[in-house]
């Protein structure tokens, strides 16, 4: 008896850019971290974390290998300054869920293969507009989807782009006025990011004062010793064109509360503006 042959199923389409890719990351659907973010080479886990003396801050963790337990590497420090090593910037909805999730113990690890310097240089470990990100255990969602709206102000000098995201009340130095978040970006990298300039409440945050507040530091006026190379470097090349073009004065930065060792990038440990108080964002934007 001769018997018809079963059809061969057809390959099954590829998944969408907003599934986590269930079969090559078995570790990433396991895991149970409040930010997750897939990357060509890989996946990011994000999570705030004890560190004591350094409320506020968070661990970004990048795995390369599909089945491994512990990261490739390790990020650490307050969240602008996580930004700064890891060279892109976090959502603001991530933002939101890691200062709501609760901290959890941090433990280094020495046997790290992979370097923050790989993931500047490397587009494959750095979240693409397609990546999909996962906040909270929600559906995940293309990562350009999140990014933040439209800044409330936008400076461009050649591939340096200044961006003013938001303006709270001020709580540094019992000053009254607006306390700005804001990245400088360079080649597209985050080159520096931090909410630790503050304006009076006189000056609106879309004004080129409030600008030349943000790029103040480029000019020579921010302590070295709580830079890294990459800032160092940027700031010796950079700095003096890009103060000359806004036509700026150099001003003064918040100092960190924490050195940073000379691999690390600048520190950025100020405290959280008062819940509620924000009085421009995002939202606002014209």
């Amino acid at each position: 008896m001769t018997t018809t042959p079963r059809p061969r199923p057809s390959n099954p389409p590829p998944a969408p850019a907003t599934e986590l890719a269930s079969g090559r990351w078995s570790n990433l659907l396991a895991d149970r971290s409040p930010v997750k973010i897939e990357v060509p080479g890989g996946w990011w886990r994000i999570n705030p974390i004890i560190r004591r003396g350094v409320p506020g801050s968070v661990a970004a963790e990048l795995f390369t290998q599909p089945q491994a337990r512990w990261p490739q590497l390790q990020a650490r420090g307050y969240i602008w300054r996580v930004e700064e090593m890891i060279g892109f910037p976090l959502p603001a909805a991530a933002h939101a869920a890691l200062r709501r999730a609760p901290a959890q113990p941090f433990y280094p690890r020495r046997d790290q293969i992979i370097t923050t310097d790989d993931v500047l240089r490397d587009g494959a470990l750095r979240p693409q507009p397609t990546s999909a990100t996962q906040i909270n255990g929600r559906p995940p969602t293309p990562f350009a989807d999140l990014r933040d709206g439209r800044p409330l102000r936008r400076w461009e000098h050649g591939d340096v782009r200044v961006d003013i995201l938001t303006a709270g009340v001020s709580q540094l130095r019992a000053a009254t006025g607006s306390r700005l978040s804001y990245r400088i970006f360079h080649q597209e990298l985050v080159m520096f990011a931090g909410d630790d300039v503050t304006i009076p409440a006189t000056m609106s945050p879309r004004s080129d004062a409030a600008l030349q507040r943000v790029v103040a530091g480029l000019a020579g006026q921010w302590d070295r010793n709580y830079l890294n190379d990459r800032q160092r470097d940027f700031i010796g090349s950079h700095g003096p064109t890009v103060v000359a073009a806004a036509q700026l004065q150099p001003g003064l930065r918040t100092i960190p509360l924490e050195p940073a060792p000379a691999s690390d990038p600048a520190p950025l440990d100020v405290p959280e503006p008062s819940p509620g108080s924000p009085n421009w964002g995002l939202d606002a934007a014209l």
